[in-house]
């Protein structure tokens, strides 16, 4: 099941305005080198996460004079819960970070939202809860990169491949999961995790004087062009120092990699190797690893060549001590530039979850404006291909009757203008008049000024019809005569 590891500095988390303080600080190796607190009563803080549950983790500040803030959470609208913080501490005297605040119940997957709400304390108290990060479960890579985080997997978990007689040791409150990976003694010991992403993270504890030798080695995607080897420098006697980040590479070209780390066992004091992050990050610089994030405090200059494997010098000091290693690197992308110290030793090319959020977010409205645009054209193509298309039929429709006028025009064109004489109509009287019973207008006659030609016509004889006769009076006298229907003249 993925896990997700959000920065207390991710655009999405919701701060109540004028009651949280933000730090940058490397001093308890604080996730990112940042955390937040609360500064009066009444501080309240969001997130919503896509998940099935979420783990709040932040720095404790001790020895306690006046008492911890009451804090409350809640996940949606689901009881509110208080959370006992002893579990989770080593001792009630030093100061410790990667505390767990809070710890949810398990939910359905989809969209919740953690709410915590600080109540009353006294603000001179030196038991301060500084917020550093989220973790949340059972969610997607996609859900991970959406939100702007990296992926977070311990070392007990599924995924890391060890060889060598590395031993799982427990007992540490401070190590995730109270527990980690300890090298072997007197030999070297092989850790392979594969992961997808542009950029690895790994966190080890250190105990035990170190001497200035190397005391671990790492290799991302051996044996490939884009192979890249680091090695962590022996920081000298160290008491203790939990979650030191060992390795740092980013801009990675994003997919699937492996990485092999290398305890460098022989002669060397026993190291542990805690959890990995991994993930899409907005980075482009590759670090060395053994900066920023580390309660080492070590920092680094590196010079990278990004054309030709070659050796480069690695110079970096720890409490004062200088330590120099030599490292192989191979061509991986371009435009790498050299880290800069700042802020206690984490390097200027470190960029926080929350500006990764904000440079994907970025790159999602290029991406969502890219796809309405090819959707507007799309459509605006299809309606021009409709316009053609009618304009099309539109003109073969005008051609056609243009062409069938031209065809009637060139039918009367053919036409013999002189027909001949009309043949006369023949009739009995003049003028061939029709009964109007019931009026007395004139009745309607034929024209004898016409223009046909009415010669040499012999006289009409009416032949008996089928029995039916018209009989009518006027002023001549009585008339029988035939409906025109029934008529047959012959001449």
């Amino acid at each position: 099941m993925p896990i997700a590891i959000i920065d207390d500095t991710n655009p999405a988390i919701v701060y109540s305005q004028g009651t949280w303080a933000s730090s940058p600080t490397n001093e308890y190796n604080e996730y990112m080198s940042s955390f937040h607190y609360p500064t009066s009563a009444g501080a309240t803080m969001k997130y919503r996460f896509r998940g099935t549950s979420i783990q709040l983790f932040g720095t404790v500040t001790q020895p306690v004079t006046r008492g911890y803030p009451k804090v409350t959470y809640q996940i949606d609208n689901n009881p509110i819960e208080e959370w006992d913080l002893s579990p989770g501490l080593q001792d009630t005297v030093n100061t410790q970070s990667h505390v767990a605040f809070y710890k949810s119940r398990e939910y359905t997957y989809g969209d919740h939202t953690l709410s915590v709400n600080v109540g009353d304390f006294d603000p001179r108290t030196t038991g301060r809860l500084n917020f550093d990060f989220f973790i949340f479960y059972g969610a997607t890579e996609q859900d991970v990169k959406n939100a702007g985080g990296l992926m977070f997997r311990d070392d007990s978990d599924y995924g890391p491949v060890y060889e060598g007689g590395w031993s799982l040791a427990r007992g540490m409150k401070q190590e995730f999961k109270s527990g980690a990976h300890q090298t072997p003694a007197g030999s070297e010991g092989t850790a392979i995790l594969p992961f997808n992403g542009t950029c690895v993270e790994v966190y080890a504890t250190l105990d035990g004087d170190y001497g200035s030798k190397p005391i671990a080695s790492f290799v991302v995607d051996r044996g490939t062009s884009h192979e890249v080897v680091r090695t962590f420098p022996g920081p000298g006697r160290v008491t203790t120092q939990f979650n030191t980040r060992l390795l740092s590479v980013h801009g990675l070209v994003d997919g699937p990699h492996s990485l092999t780390v290398t305890a460098l066992g022989k002669d060397v004091s026993p190291w542990r190797l805690d959890y990995f992050v991994y993930g899409v990050s907005n980075e482009t610089n590759i670090d060395n690893g053994t900066g920023g994030g580390g309660a080492s405090g070590v920092s680094s200059s590196v010079e990278l060549s990004t054309r030709s494997a070659t050796p480069r010098v690695v110079t970096s000091t720890f409490g004062g001590r200088v330590f120099t290693t030599t490292e192989s690197v191979s061509p991986l992308v371009s435009s790498l530039n050299s880290p800069e110290d700042t802020h206690g030793g984490v390097s200027s090319n470190q960029q926080t979850v929350g500006e990764t959020q904000a440079h994907w977010q970025s790159k999602r409205a290029v991406i969502i404006a890219g796809v309405l645009g090819g959707i507007a054209a799309g459509i605006l193509s299809m309606l021009l291909l409709c316009w053609c298309i009618r304009r099309r039929r539109n003109t073969k429709s005008i051609a056609s009757i243009d062409q069938y006028r031209d065809s009637i025009k060139d039918d009367i064109s053919r036409r013999p203008t002189d027909m001949g004489p009309v043949p006369p109509i023949p009739r009995t009287k003049e003028p061939n008049t029709l009964p109007y019973p019931h009026c007395h207008s004139p009745r309607p006659s034929i024209d004898t000024a016409s223009s046909v030609t009415r010669t040499n016509q012999p006289p009409r004889t009416r032949e008996v019809d089928a029995g039916i006769r018209l009989e009518w009076t006027d002023e001549e006298g009585p008339h029988d005569t035939l409906p025109p229907s029934y008529s047959n003249y012959q001449s």
